[in-house]
């Protein structure tokens, strides 16, 4: 339970399959980055194939992440890494501490169990609230560099500036 001193701001749950028709119509078209052709795809990826947490407020779904084992960043994958495959929160909701509620509750797990844990981030202008967060939570650079449409970015390549545009990063347990 998040809150802050007059207010709960939100509860944080693991995703069961009654929220995910929900999750879907709310998330998948505006958010998921690469959207599942239905909803049993989708259920199949944020349930079977991810650790998901969803947070609600009101009872409605106001942010979620994905965390696979089994990661989709080659690099992470091939060193045994988990990976933050989706962290979304909806607009109105950002600033409030969502995103830091849901990680909260995925990392502890993945940096027992594996010591480390990575995530891309895209650097889009857009996306500065999750380059701060993920500096305010340790997430340090990867020497991999910068990647476009999952390619590394080679010396002199020209890459358009959008969310396809990422910077890995990875947390380390101590």
């Amino acid at each position: 339970m998040l809150q802050t001193a007059s207010k709960t701001i939100c509860s944080i749950r693991p995703l069961e399959q009654e929220w995910c028709g929900h999750l879907y119509d709310r998330f998948s078209t505006a958010f998921y980055p690469s959207e599942p052709a239905n909803i049993d795809d989708f259920h199949q990826q944020l349930i079977e194939n991810c650790e998901s947490w969803i947070a609600l407020r009101d009872q409605k779904i106001i942010g979620f992440i994905c965390m696979s084992w089994d990661a989709d960043f080659h690099v992470f994958k091939e060193a045994n890494i988990p990976e933050i495959t989706t962290l979304v929160v909806l607009p109105e909701m950002r600033r409030q501490g969502v995103a830091t509620a849901l990680m909260s509750r995925i990392e502890p797990k993945a940096l027992r169990s594996k010591r480390r844990i990575g995530m891309g981030v895209s650097l889009s202008p857009a996306y500065q609230g999750m380059q701060q967060l993920c500096a305010k939570r340790g997430f340090i650079p990867t020497s991999y560099g910068l990647y476009y449409k999952d390619k590394p970015v080679e010396h002199n390549q020209q890459v358009y500036m959008n969310e396809h545009l990422q910077l890995y990063y990875i947390k380390q347990r101590l």
